[in-house]
């Protein structure tokens, strides 16, 4: 949802296809958003990573800690 709101538009949504979505968010690489939306910084970046890692261990475990970050 995140990443909709920066980008306005659903970056794993195919042009042709809306059901491929749950395979491209498995198959598709996590973009580099400050390259695609230059305003977004290093420290956003840095949380947008996490909060799409694959293996879910290593995302964020709760909204507050993502909050946390989002507060620094």
């Amino acid at each position: 949802m995140l990443t909709e709101l920066l980008l306005g538009k659903n970056i794993f949504h195919s042009a042709d296809r809306i059901a491929d979505a749950p395979v491209n968010i498995l198959a598709m690489p996590i973009p580099q958003f400050g390259e695609l939306r230059r305003d977004i910084d290093a420290r956003l970046e840095a949380i947008i990573q996490k909060a799409l890692r694959r293996d879910r261990d290593k995302r964020y475990q709760t909204a507050y800690e993502m909050l946390t970050d989002l507060e620094l």
